[in-house]
């Protein structure tokens, strides 16, 4: 056989079955969806859909969380589950544009993206907010710095031994921003850090010209996402850059905050968090928003929760009949409460 006809056999082999591994990816993820949809996982006794996936996909766990994360969101989006069932769309596509796709947007997504390769839509997607259209501008903040480590197979296990620890003092997976943030918060705090002492020992900047916020770091100055500094002034000290030798104001009295630690037993207070390495003390009603520091105004979260409860995606609503609070998804369920469509399943 000539080389030329040679070259062109290989290259059909290669195309054949690129186009059946997109069919089988298609599939797995037509089948992982029933199986959310079914609550397989916890039908057969998995402690959550992640841990379930992890085990029956065969893949990592860093893998797994984001088939799973992939799933989720399509569950959302039924003409971009529909594309890809029929070969219009592959996974990796779908895994980027599922970053910022919703229903609203899906189909502007999927016309926009078109014949790009997935790095295209890597950098199409870059810094795009949920519900962003094709051709808005990125958030600065919001673009992720990709972190390579060279690890032995020791620490790598260490490593793995740790997040699965975070996940499940968290009740949940956590993706890879939020198990770093939790992993280094607690890296950088001094071993001597005093009870009552603030959090955030990091420093963040606000510019008063143009309200831009950053954060240093290892003697850079990062761009960081303004909700960010929200969450920071919950529990923080405030210095001013024009008084540099003054006091920082402490935002809550450390004998409240420390109050606050002890009728919490040192640990989230969202129902199934068993998270107390490294915790924040959150105003109920937000302290730019008028809050206090009382008591009765402070709940203790762990910084996965903290971050949810700003970003809008945990709400927390006081009980009429005293002090306790109640923990909502940000569609209504109970916090912790099965999805509506597998309520009702179990209901039928």
């Amino acid at each position: 056989m000539e080389r030329a006809a040679l070259v062109r056999q290989v290259d059909e082999r290669v195309r054949a079955a690129v186009g059946r591994r997109q069919g089988l990816e298609a599939e797995e993820i037509a089948a992982l969806l029933e199986a959310r949809r079914l609550g397989v996982d916890e039908a057969l006794g998995f402690g959550s859909f992640h841990e379930y996936a992890e085990a029956r996909l065969g893949l990592s766990s860093r893998m797994a969380y984001e088939r799973v994360r992939v799933v989720e969101a399509l569950a959302d989006l039924p003409l971009t589950q529909a594309t890809l069932a029929a070969g219009g769309v592959t996974y990796s596509a779908v895994r980027e544009l599922s970053r910022v796709m919703t229903p609203a947007n899906e189909a502007a997504w999927l016309a926009h993206a078109g014949k790009m390769s997935v790095r295209e839509i890597e950098r199409q997607v870059a810094g795009l907010e949920p519900g962003a259209m094709p051709g808005d501008e990125p958030d600065p903040a919001r673009l992720e710095r990709l972190v390579r480590f060279a690890l032995t197979p020791a620490t790598y296990a260490l490593l793995c031994q740790v997040r699965k620890t975070m996940h499940k003092e968290a009740g949940a997976a956590l993706d890879d921003d939020a198990f770093m943030n939790q992993l280094l918060r607690v890296a950088a705090a001094s071993g001597d850090r005093k009870p009552g002492t603030p959090s955030y020992q990091i420093s963040i900047g606000v510019c008063d010209r143009c309200e831009r916020v950053t954060q240093d770091g290892g003697g850079k100055v990062f761009d960081i996402d303004p909700k960010l500094l929200e969450v920071a002034l919950c529990d923080a000290s405030v210095h001013s850059p024009h008084h540099p030798d003054a006091p920082g104001t402490r935002k809550i009295p450390s004998a409240r905050r420390a109050a606050a630690l002890r009728r919490a037993h040192g640990c989230c207070e969202v129902p199934g968090c068993r998270a107390s390495v490294w915790v924040d003390v959150h105003h109920w009603r937000f302290w730019s928003r008028g809050g206090d520091h009382a008591l009765r105004n402070l709940i203790v979260l762990c910084s996965a929760h903290h971050r949810a409860v700003h970003d809008g995606h945990l709400l927390i609503h006081r009980d009429p009949r005293g002090d306790r609070f109640a923990y909502r998804h940000r569609d209504g369920r109970s916090y912790g409460s099965a999805a509506p469509a597998e309520v009702e399943r179990q209901s039928a």
